[in-house]
């Protein structure tokens, strides 16, 4: 189960501080409605979309992540770009022919 989701939304409720923990119920459906995972085709590229890491989106990517893991994590799936969010910090890493 995605992380806002978590306890019907109360977790997700608790981290928006500035609506003194009240999102509304159609906040909530949008945000059950979002895919786990997204993908583009771009410019003949093959972009993988998540919010933590593949398979788990309250674990996020870092430069140090190792390789060994990634390659478990994306297993059987083919992608030349893979987007994760979650720690808010931006970096490229590139993976022989992949980014």
């Amino acid at each position: 189960m995605p992380l806002w989701l978590c306890n019907n939304g109360e977790t997700t409720r608790r981290n928006y501080p500035e609506t003194g923990g009240r999102i509304s119920d159609d906040h909530l459906a949008w945000l059950e409605a979002l895919p786990e995972e997204h993908w583009e085709e771009l410019d003949g590229w093959k972009v993988w979309c998540v919010h933590g890491r593949p398979g788990l989106d309250r674990e996020g990517i870092t430069a140090d992540t190792p390789r060994e893991h990634i390659e478990r994590w994306t297993e059987g799936r083919e992608w030349d770009v893979l987007a994760c969010g979650h720690t808010h910090v931006a970096f490229v890493r590139r993976e022989g022919p992949r980014t």
